[in-house]
């Protein structure tokens, strides 16, 4: 599937360079839409919005400031948003990625670079909705949601984390100590029944398939294993 891009920014020369650069550099293999305010972007959002994978949002829009989109962007897409501003202080890119941007590039940028970052962002998103996509168990990172047979799982983010460490080692043994400190961030110190009861609500909810088990091996750790038959 050809990713999609959505640039909003007010200088229609801007625009045009960049769709120029960033169409050679993914050799076409790229769907660019482009905006040059709030209100043309708006329109954009609402038509296609589930399809886009990034945005390139300018801060300083002829009607308004970007930022003020992030609302909608945030309730139309799962699209990845590249915050693009000349203003360059340590508050203005604070603002920016709290706002709900996930980079921020100050302007005058090199355009390989914007290249180079759209890029990423583009193999993130395919990464995150490719991870079991189609099979009975559907993994979609960015909105820490899995489903089992199309049933929502819902997990909580705890839960939705150790899910992940599991499948990234299916079958191996993993101790609680390593769960925990990939989880939660921090060294685990004594205590484990935090770790013991998000591990026990997960395994009463993906357990309703007979295919998927989360063995608790006594002193020693934990093993997530997937049946054959299960047909991934």
């Amino acid at each position: 599937m050809i990713p999609v891009l959505l640039m909003i920014e007010d200088s229609p020369d801007i625009l045009d360079l960049n769709e120029t650069v960033i169409d050679r550099y993914f050799n076409g293999n790229v769907r660019i839409h482009k905006c040059v305010s709030i209100s043309e972007a708006k329109g954009v959002l609402f038509d296609i919005g589930k399809e886009i994978d990034v945005i390139l949002l300018d801060i300083n829009l002829k009607d308004g400031d970007g930022l003020a989109l992030m609302p909608e962007i945030h309730l139309r897409t799962n699209a990845t948003v590249i915050v693009l501003s000349a203003k360059n202080t340590k508050a203005d890119i604070i603002r920016g990625i709290s706002a709900g941007g996930d980079d921020y590039i100050t302007k005058p940028y090199d355009l390989d670079e914007l290249c180079v970052r759209i890029a990423a962002a583009f193999r993130r998103k395919e990464k995150s909705f490719s991870l079991f996509r189609g099979g009975r168990l559907r993994i979609d990172t960015n909105t820490l949601t899995a489903y089992l047979d199309g049933e929502n799982l819902t997990l909580t983010p705890k839960e939705f984390s150790i899910l992940m460490i599991f499948l990234e080692n299916e079958g191996k043994t993993l101790s609680q100590k390593f769960i925990y400190e990939s989880v939660w961030k921090t060294p685990m110190v004594g205590d484990s029944m935090a770790l013991q009861k998000q591990i026990s609500n997960l395994k009463s909810k993906i357990e309703r398939s007979d295919f998927i088990s989360i063995t608790n091996l006594r002193s020693v750790g934990y093993v997530f294993e997937i049946s054959q038959n299960f047909y991934l």
